[in-house]
């Protein structure tokens, strides 16, 4: 689908017309920081979704691998002399 349709632009001299607007409001000097700091943002909130999509990850790994360190770290059975040293007081 055409995402300019989904916002009711269909013509391409509506498009030449909103951006003439833009030049007019924001001027030839502002328009290309205005790009830069908007692909820069772009770039940050990528990286922050990547970085939370990861920790999401992780943290379902340690869950699933929690319970079996649970079973593997049970403690063992007392020793002869500590059931005595126990026995004796």
């Amino acid at each position: 689908m055409n995402t300019l349709a989904l916002l009711g632009i269909e013509a391409p001299s509506e498009i030449l017309l909103i951006l003439l607007v833009v030049l007019l409001l924001f001027g030839g000097k502002k328009i290309p920081e205005l790009a830069r700091s908007l692909g820069k943002s772009i770039g940050e909130f990528k990286r922050g979704q990547n970085e939370g999509q990861q920790a999401v990850k992780e943290s379902e790994k340690a869950k699933l691998s929690a319970p079996q360190a649970g079973r593997e770290s049970t403690p063992a059975a007392k020793t002869e002399s500590e059931t005595k040293k126990g026995a004796e007081e």
